[in-house]
C-alpha cells in the first residue's frame, strides 16, 4: 500500500513537471525584431545563467538557454566536460543562428527551461558552449549586440574541479580548464573586436 502511494507521488511529481517545461514553450512573438534579440555567451561556471535571468525580469523577454547543447544533445556538465566545444562550421552554429533570429519558430523543452515570458517583445540567448563558434556566429548576425562574459579562470577552475566537469583522462584538471579558458577567449575577444 505505501510503495503505490509512493508511486503514485513520484508519478505526480514526473506529470507535474513535464506539464510545466510543455508550458514553457509555448510562444507568441508580438513584434519578430532580431535587433532585440541579445547574446550572451561565456565559459561554464561564469554566472551567464545569473545575469541572463537578470535581464530576462522586464515582462515580455524570452530566455533561450543553450541553444548550442541542442544539435549534440548536451545536457549535463559531465557530457559538456567529454564533448569537444563546437568550432566552425559545426550544427551548433545554425542553432545559435536560428536562436538569434528571435522567431518563435525555435522553442522547446531544453530551449525554454527557464523561459516565463509568452507574449515575446524580447529576446535573450544565453550559451556557453559558442565561445569558439562567436565569429562564425557574428558573420552571419553582425546586428545582434553580444555580452561576453568573463569571469577569472582560476575560479572557473577550480569550480568546474569540484562539481568533476572534466574529462578523467586528464592528468590536470585545474591546469587543463586553465589554458582551455585562455585560448578560446584569446580568440574570441580577436574575432568579435571589430
Amino acid at each position: 500500500m505505501i510503495s503505490v502511494l509512493l508511486r503514485l507521488r513520484w508519478k505526480g511529481r514526473y506529470l507535474k513537471k513535464r506539464w510545466r517545461t510543455k508550458s514553457r514553450s509555448w510562444i507568441l512573438v508580438l513584434r519578430p525584431n532580431p535587433r532585440r534579440t541579445l547574446w550572451i555567451t561565456s565559459w561554464q561556471r561564469s554566472g551567464s545563467t545569473w545575469l541572463a535571468e537578470m535581464l530576462v525580469s522586464p515582462p515580455g523577454t524570452r530566455l533561450m538557454y543553450e541553444p548550442a547543447n541542442v544539435s549534440e544533445g548536451v545536457v549535463t556538465g559531465e557530457q559538456a566536460a567529454t564533448t569537444p566545444l563546437p568550432e566552425g562550421a559545426h550544427p551548433a552554429t545554425l542553432e545559435v543562428i536560428r536562436a538569434l533570429q528571435g522567431g518563435a519558430a525555435f522553442h522547446g523543452a531544453w530551449i525554454d527551461q527557464l523561459n516565463t515570458a509568452h507574449l515575446v517583445r524580447r529576446t535573450v540567448v544565453k550559451d556557453v558552449r559558442a565561445m569558439a563558434i562567436a565569429a562564425e556566429v557574428r558573420r552571419y548576425r553582425p546586428h545582434n549586440p553580444v555580452i561576453v562574459l568573463t569571469r577569472h579562470p582560476f575560479e572557473i577552475a577550480r569550480s568546474v574541479v569540484a562539481l568533476g566537469w572534466y574529462d578523467p583522462a586528464s592528468k590536470n584538471p585545474f591546469l587543463d580548464e586553465v589554458e582551455q579558458w585562455c585560448q578560446r577567449h584569446h580568440s574570441v575577444f580577436l574575432s568579435l573586436r571589430d
